[in-house]
């Protein structure tokens, strides 16, 4: 069958100023058929983009440990998000057989994402 994905924007959280927001420059998703949070989108210039590890349609298992098996994706902002210059480890299922971690630098989301605001979906 085909597998439906449907994007689910990400809260930011009131009180969390724009301009002191650190992540890694990607867009995360979940699969409405199986509920798995997936990349969806890598942004240009941002810390997952230059790492170069993390791929679009990366699965993603955890986060600095923590299982993101029961999450929906608004509730992976707390964990992806986090002082600049501070280190978030992704854990992803590329395919059946292939697991890969990664430790991203998070930056100021305004230093890649031209117009970055709360709730875009955006890390």
């Amino acid at each position: 069958g085909v597998t439906q994905r449907r994007s689910a924007g990400v809260a930011v959280g009131a009180g969390k100023a724009v301009d002191r927001l650190a992540g890694i420059g990607c867009l995360l998703s979940q699969n409405s058929s199986d509920m798995e949070i997936y990349v969806k989108k890598i942004t240009p210039g941002g810390p997952a983009h230059e790492n170069g590890v993390l791929k679009e349609g990366d699965v993603v298992l955890s986060i600095n440990g923590v299982s993101t098996q029961n999450l929906k994706v608004k509730d992976t902002w707390d964990l992806v998000a986090g002082p600049e210059l501070t280190t978030v480890t992704l854990k992803v299922r590329r395919s059946a057989n292939q697991t890969i971690s990664t430790t991203l630098l998070r930056r100021s989301i305004k230093d890649y994402a031209p117009n970055p605001r709360p709730g875009s979906g955006y890390f």
